[in-house]
């Protein structure tokens, strides 16, 4: 290999690449996250020569296939390129971020936007009491990984290519056993898979809903599907939110007036609230839809949290107006992203051609994996443990909570959520301020409403709500 006399020398200092074969990462995975590093640190920069895959070896002692392994990694990841007769040089990008940077929190716009971004990445430092993750339980990896293990052990042809438009069938059957212990009867032909409930509720949109329609959704309610449905041009007609579900006369008014074409509605654990549909509010609200000719989507991505014999307005209306949405995601793994509906047949093959218009088919290798981790014999132990570690935390944040002075909402009853206020604040994007400069990210109530109002509620994790570091910051208010 002929020497690139134009290539800037590699520096002394990094010459010599270090190896910890007492580590527990591979040696050319190692050697993969040196040169990273050094490249976002500027001390490899644009064009710099790598010693050569002979030299490498000898130097760390190791053998050269693990440097040519290194190396085509690299290559691969397009942080350096292999030159014909020169070897191997160093490529940089622009904005090339430190590995382990830590992110930082989004400006103060209060929107639904700036929830989401607080939501998804983790903050080092910070404290975020109004996350929807819960804290990862010890058989969590363990399950994910014996669902792995499951799915690549019975690769099969099929895999490899686009699968059903109905999705998998074994999952289907599945959704539908599920579906079955909850009360709500639904053939096979009902059973629609998605990529997610966000996914479901793009389903809904596309087919059923065009820009300036109208819908009823919960007041407060989900924050992302506000959004989404904002993002399409949506109007959103609020149903205040009570402690039993929506408030039905409210709801007849508003249905009389803006003549909507679907309720978006959360019967059970709601969020933000934690409240739950009480059975007479659950009927009067079909009553009202079937008056107003009214479709209700509902949302139960809570579903494994609670028992099963809650009321769930599908099970009481036989997927005759009810189109049912529900995920996966949220104890399998949310990065497993797999949801469902449940709906009329002759719905649910219209949703299934909106599927194949738009994203050709289901992303099978997801659905094989959350197939594999939900029969997992642990599984329904892990879920049954993570609902009484919600319960007992939920119990435990209300009495902190109303301890420190604060209103409780509805008490929780299993959910992830509870909705609070303090008396000396009409407005909780001021408390959110003040948390903020604490480090403490706190979600104030108004980006859970669909017009972004201010309101004195705020969302609390259960499982934060009694950390001492928050309580002693509500303390101070």
């Amino acid at each position: 290999m002929l020497d690139d006399p134009s290539a800037p020398a590699v520096p002394a200092a990094i010459s010599v690449f270090t190896i910890d074969r007492s580590g527990k990462a591979s040696l050319s995975s190692q050697l993969v996250q040196q040169v990273i590093s050094l490249i976002a640190q500027k001390v490899l920069v644009q064009g710099a020569k790598l010693p050569s895959v002979r030299e490498c070896a000898r130097q760390l002692q190791i053998s050269r296939s693990t440097v040519v392994d290194a190396y085509d990694q690299l290559v691969a990841l397009r942080h350096i390129q292999a030159r014909p007769r020169s070897g191997y040089h160093v490529v940089v990008h622009d904005a090339m971020p430190l590995p382990g940077a830590l992110p930082s929190l989004p400006a103060r716009t209060y929107d639904y936007i700036w929830l989401l971004r607080t939501q998804l990445p983790d903050f080092p430092g910070k404290l975020n009491v109004s996350t929807g993750k819960l804290p990862p339980l010890p058989a969590e990896q363990q399950l994910l990984a014996a669902g792995m293990k499951k799915v690549s052990a019975r690769l099969d042809r099929e895999m490899g290519w686009y699968g059903s438009p109905e999705g998998y069938l074994p999952l289907r059957q599945f959704v539908q056993m599920r579906l079955q212990e909850r009360g709500v009867k639904a053939a096979l032909a009902q059973v629609v898979l998605t990529q997610s409930a966000s996914h479901a509720y793009e389903l809904v949109t596309q087919l059923l809903l065009s820009p300036g329609d109208c819908v009823l959704v919960d007041d407060p309610g989900y924050y992302h599907l506000m959004g989404h449905l904002r993002f399409h041009d949506i109007q959103l007609i609020g149903v205040p939110r009570t402690p039993e579900g929506p408030d039905i006369v409210e709801l007849d008014r508003l249905a009389q007036v803006h003549r909507p074409k679907l309720f978006f509605t959360q019967s059970l654990v709601h969020n933000p609230t934690g409240g739950s549909l009480s059975p007479h509010v659950a009927y009067a609200l079909l009553q009202a839809a079937s008056r107003h000719d009214l479709r209700l989507v509902e949302s139960d991505c809570e579903a494994d949290y609670v028992s099963a014999s809650k009321p769930r307005l599908a099970s009481l209306d036989n997927l005759s107006r009810v189109i049912y949405v529900s995920t996966f995601s949220k104890t399998v793994s949310p990065s497993v992203r797999v949801g469902y509906i449940a709906c009329n047949a002759p719905l649910a093959q219209d949703f299934n051609d909106v599927k194949l218009l738009t994203s050709i088919a289901n992303a099978q290798l997801n659905e094989r994996l959350a197939y594999a981790v939900a029969t997992e014999p642990g599984y329904r132990r892990r879920v049954e443990q993570q609902r009484a570690q919600l319960e007992q935390n939920g119990a435990q944040t209300a009495v902190a909570l109303r301890e420190g002075g604060l209103e409780i909402f509805t008490p929780p009853n299993g959910g992830r959520f509870v909705w609070a206020r303090h008396p000396r604040f009409d407005d909780s994007t001021a408390i959110s301020g003040l948390a903020q400069a604490e480090d403490i990210i706190l979600a104030p109530g108004k980006v859970f409403r669909p017009g972004l109002q201010n309101t004195p509620w705020f969302r609390v994790n259960v499982m934060l709500g009694t950390d001492a570091r928050f309580l002693k910051f509500l303390g101070s208010l």
